[in-house]
């Protein structure tokens, strides 16, 4: 569950959780409320000690976030991000349907975060041909 709490929310890791207990062979003795529990427990858990590698600037910006939504998106985008690159892809797609929202959604999103100085676009988005790259700017003054 490690990977995905970076690749997606918290919704989509969920209903995985939900698919992975009711599909298991052979099945297991937990209830599926007894999963769901172990499930928020470790995500909490994750979320803490992943809150706790937030630079005091990244913890500012994230805390400006008003839905879970968006700190989920924060917490995939800050991910994207840790690259050798100076910048990352950021698909609108991807991004979509990572946090289970519309495409235009995850495009908001994106728009939003270069608002507020989360992330800084660094090249156009070319249809077919090249993704939208960002600049993380979470950690800057």
């Amino acid at each position: 569950m490690g990977t995905a709490f970076l690749q997606c929310g918290r919704e989509v890791a969920r209903k995985n959780a939900e698919l992975q207990h009711n599909e298991a062979s052979p099945a297991t003795v937990a209830t599926l409320a007894e999963h769901l529990v172990e499930f928020n427990k470790l995500w909490a858990g994750m979320e803490r000690k992943w809150f706790r590698k937030l630079s005091v600037r990244e913890r500012i910006k994230f805390d400006i976030l008003s839905t879970d939504t968006d700190r989920d998106a924060f917490r995939i985008l800050r991910n994207w991000s840790q690259t050798d690159s100076p910048d990352f892809k950021v698909r609108r797609n991807s991004l979509a349907e990572r946090l289970c929202v519309v495409p235009n959604t995850a495009g908001s999103i994106r728009i939003r975060f270069c608002s507020i100085g989360i992330m800084r676009q660094t090249a156009e988005y070319v249809p077919r041909q090249l993704c939208a790259r960002y600049e993380w700017t979470a950690n800057n003054p």
